[in-house]
């Protein structure tokens, strides 16, 4: 089981059903508006301009919002956080379509 390939592809689409999955959830919405522009920005923009793009990204969303949520991760469309204090997440973590992420969880990837 893959993430979607259009998330791999398609940040922006993607970004459209998260929106749509965090519908009265400013928190969550701005949380996965930033997540899918940094993963746009390394798609999309050259190496070192992606890099600054994706340190002010990590900095912001962990200072305004609680949550490690690192571009690397693989998230299918329609990822929905709520109350997003204490999100961690393992760059290495593969997330499917339509998860829901919530306070105080922290997910990981097993070496190897």
């Amino acid at each position: 089981m893959g993430v979607p390939e259009a998330m791999t592809h398609d940040p922006l689409a993607a970004l459209r059903a998260d929106l749509s999955a965090n519908r009265g959830n400013p928190r969550g919405a701005l949380a996965v508006t930033g997540y899918r522009l940094a993963q746009l920005a390394r798609q999309r923009l050259p190496r070192p301009v992606a890099k600054v793009v994706e340190l002010a990204y990590a900095f912001t969303w962990l200072a305004l919002l609680g949550i490690e949520l690192p571009p690397h991760v693989e998230a299918g469309p329609g990822l929905a956080i709520f109350h997003t204090s204490g999100i961690v997440v393992n760059p290495a973590t593969r997330l499917g379509s339509r998860v829901t992420l919530r306070q105080n969880s922290t997910l990981g990837a097993l070496p190897g």
